[in-house]
């Protein structure tokens, strides 16, 4: 499992680790938005367009959040709370 934190990169490393980690971004590029990352089209797109296949490697998902240490041992001691009361303060 693929375990990196990539909060303090850059625009342009994050888009670069993406891609050399799998991921295909067609379209749109990172940028920075009104409440901090995102991504931005390049040019008009059509309706159903790919923009973006993400691998599941680069997925948090539960299945990869309990595989973590760091993660597996925050997620027991607050089992308890919702998405909306885990927030960024």
């Amino acid at each position: 499992m693929l375990v990196q934190s990539t909060s303090g990169m850059s625009l342009e490393d994050l888009t670069a680790w993406c891609q050399e980690h799998g991921a295909r971004i067609l379209g749109v590029r990172a940028s920075s938005v009104q409440h901090g990352r995102g991504i931005v089209a390049e040019h008009d797109l059509d309706a159903g367009q790919l923009i973006l296949a993400v691998p599941g490697s680069l997925l948090m998902s539960g299945r990869s959040a309990r595989a973590d240490p760091q993660l597996s041992a925050a997620l027991r001691c607050c089992s308890g709370l919702t998405p909306v009361q885990v927030r960024k303060p």
